[in-house]
C-alpha cells in the first residue's frame, strides 16, 4: 500500500510540474504577445509619423515649384511687354522712313502712299506717337 501511495504521489508530482510548466510556458507566450503588440504600436506610430513629415515635406516642395512657377511666368509677361513695346517703337521708326522716303519722292506709288494714309491725314506723328502709348494685352488672340 505504501508503494501505491508512493506511486500516486509521484503521478501527482509529476502532473503539478506539468501544469508548473504549462503556466510558465503560457506567461512566456504572454509576455511575448505583448512585446510584439508594443513593438508593432511603436512601428505603426513611426509610419504614421513619417507619413506625415513626407506629406509637409511634399506640401513645401508644391509651394516652391509653385513659386518658382509664378516667378518664370512673371519673367515670361515681362519679356513678352518688353518685346512688344520694342516691336511698336521698331514699327513706328519703319513708318517714320518710308514715310520720309515717301514724301521725298523715292517712290511713286500711290498704294504705298495709301497705305500709310499720307494723302489722307497730316496727323501720321500723332497716331503713332498713341500707337506707341497704348497698353497691349497679351495672351489675347
Amino acid at each position: 500500500m505504501i508503494e501505491r501511495f508512493k506511486k500516486s504521489r509521484k503521478v501527482v508530482e509529476e502532473v503539478e510540474k506539468e501544469r508548473e510548466r504549462e503556466n510558465l510556458l503560457k506567461q512566456e507566450q504572454r509576455k511575448l504577445k505583448e512585446e510584439d503588440l508594443m513593438k508593432l504600436r511603436a512601428r505603426q506610430k513611426r509610419q504614421e509619423l513619417k507619413r506625415k513629415i513626407d506629406i509637409v515635406n511634399k506640401e513645401k516642395k508644391d509651394n516652391e515649384l509653385r513659386e518658382e512657377v509664378r516667378r518664370r511666368e512673371q519673367i515670361l509677361i515681362d519679356a513678352r511687354y518688353d518685346m512688344k513695346v520694342k516691336s511698336n517703337f521698331e514699327k513706328i521708326s519703319f513708318t517714320k522712313d518710308v514715310q520720309s522716303w515717301l514724301k521725298e519722292g523715292y517712290s511713286t506709288i500711290k498704294a504705298a502712299k495709301k497705305k500709310l494714309r499720307l494723302d489722307h491725314s497730316p496727323r501720321v506723328e500723332e497716331r503713332l506717337a498713341k500707337l506707341a502709348s497704348k497698353d497691349f494685352a497679351f495672351g489675347k488672340n
